[in-house]
């Protein structure tokens, strides 16, 4: 089975990637004062990870679509495992 895996930093390919159905979840990576996040959209053969700059309405956008907020979002490349904390 094919898949596809998408790491990007910019905000419109994440959004154009996020209509499916499927599970989202952002946390914040930057310190006090950036607007630095994470995000990972997983679907059945789709997994989009974002790392970079949101704004406010991009983050109220992607709250809005259903993004869950967790503590940490981790890859661990050696078991092509994706670990949540929440």
């Amino acid at each position: 089975m094919t898949s596809l895996v998408l790491h990007t930093s910019k905000p419109d390919t994440l959004f154009d990637n996020i209509h499916e159905l499927g599970a989202c979840f952002h946390c914040k990576t930057g310190g006090v004062g950036e607007d630095e996040y994470t995000v990972l959209y997983y679907a059945r053969n789709k997994r989009v990870h974002f790392e970079g700059k949101l704004t406010t309405g991009e983050l109220e956008r992607l709250t809005r679509e259903g993004s869950i907020e967790v503590t940490s979002i981790e890859y661990d490349r050696f078991k092509d495992e994706l670990i949540i904390t929440e």
